[in-house]
């Protein structure tokens, strides 16, 4: 991730309540750049983000050492058009590449039945709610884990949507 790419990235702008995604600043990114990561295509072009530790996390989130917080997020161009299977698989390739067998978790807006479906698919279990509020906005989010599969394993809880 650049500099140059978070100045891409806070120019997206989503319709509706999907606003409530929008980066108003490159400096949302820039403070925080390695914790962020460019998603490309096949063409250099940036498509989307990925970020990872106290980057993914929404206020009221406490940090866990054993788990890695993952966010993404997709060039509003390009939402709703069909990508984001294969968005959301290249993201977790690579975070699996990165962090083998690490537990990952995700925060999901809880109106977001797009994004909670896709987690579902791609092995992530709902285990609880957060209310979290920045400045006077307050919101409802579903708290998804992905286990490694050795938790799986000796738990013998998995997802199977």
């Amino acid at each position: 991730m650049t500099p140059d790419d978070a100045v891409q990235i806070s120019g997206w702008h989503y319709p509706g309540r999907w606003s409530v995604y929008d980066l108003h600043s490159p400096t949302d990114i820039v403070d925080e750049l390695d914790l962020y990561r460019a998603v490309t295509d096949g063409d250099d072009n940036l498509i989307g983000f990925l970020c990872v530790d106290s980057a993914a996390r929404v206020p009221g989130l406490n940090a866990d050492p054993n788990i890695l917080d993952v966010g993404v997020g997709m060039d509003s161009c390009l939402v709703g058009r069909g990508n984001g299977q294969a968005f959301g698989k290249a993201v977790l390739e690579y975070l699996n590449s990165r962090h083998p067998g690490r537990p990952l978790r995700a925060v999901i807006q809880s109106w977001n039945v797009r994004s909670r479906r896709f987690a579902a698919t791609a092995g992530f279990i709902d285990v609880g709610e957060l209310s979290s509020t920045k400045g006077e906005h307050q919101a409802f989010y579903r708290i998804l884990l992905k286990p490694d599969s050795a938790l799986v394993a000796a738990t013998g809880v998995q997802n199977d949507a």
